[in-house]
């Protein structure tokens, strides 16, 4: 069963990362990113840098802040060539809400300057006005210490699996919290360090061609998660 499952979903797909200088908490530059998943046989990776409000207070500009996180993206890209499929991504933090994290799927630059607006309101608020057809918004890890409980109501699914090492994510309460609510479940290596490298991702059948792609495979749940070496039917 399970060799059929990994031959059947062929694309290894890491849905959460973050590079260095625009997530200051990660040690890996872009460029040394594309090398690190090339070099282990991923297929796609979606770059999720921190978005929040101390770091957009660090430019004069909203403007000026998205040049520098997208400049991340469009690095990775080229580092990556045509040997990795590279997918725009955020991890958003609300300055009402404490520690709170969400992963936003299905994005381009234009989402990122409409992003800063919501950067001093709330998950709620950032539902409402920035939630379309096009992406899928879930929470990251929302059950670590220092998280915020809020109405799930405003978020797509659950970040089941996060994997980062130095966090209790308590991910049997996540995996429960999914299935008694009925949300979107996802797992990520939450890659900060090379040394994470396998620890968690996503295969599925087809290679996203872009974030927007990425999203619709995200909601339709047509993929396996694996954790390890163990695979996870969400």
């Amino acid at each position: 069963m399970k060799e059929a499952l990994i031959q059947t979903y062929t694309y290894k797909c890491e849905l959460h990362a973050h590079s260095y200088p625009v997530s200051l908490c990660s040690e890996i530059s872009p460029k040394e990113m594309a090398k690190l998943f090339i070099d282990n046989g991923y297929s796609a990776t979606v770059l999720t840098n921190h978005f929040y409000l101390g770091y957009r207070n660090e430019f004069e500009s909203d403007a000026a802040y998205v040049e520098f996180y997208y400049n991340a993206y469009a690095e990775l890209l080229e580092a990556a060539g045509d040997k990795l499929k590279v997918c725009l991504g955020m991890e958003i933090r609300f300055e009402n809400e404490a520690m709170n994290d969400y992963l936003v799927y299905g994005i381009d630059k234009s989402d990122l300057g409409k992003a800063c607006y919501y950067l001093d309101k709330d998950i709620e608020t950032f539902y409402k006005g920035f939630k379309n057809e096009r992406n899928v918004i879930l929470q990251a890890h929302p059950f670590r210490d220092g998280m915020k409980e809020i109405n799930m109501d405003y978020i797509d699914g659950i970040e089941v699996f996060n994997m980062h090492i130095h966090h209790n994510s308590r991910i049997s309460k996540a995996a429960q919290c999914a299935k008694e609510l009925n949300k979107l479940k996802l797992c990520g290596t939450d890659l900060h360090y090379p040394y994470q490298i396998g620890t968690s991702y996503v295969r599925t059948k087809c290679l996203p061609e872009n974030s927007f792609d990425l999203a619709n495979l995200i909601k339709s749940q047509d993929m396996i998660l694996q954790v390890s070496d163990s695979i996870v039917i969400p």
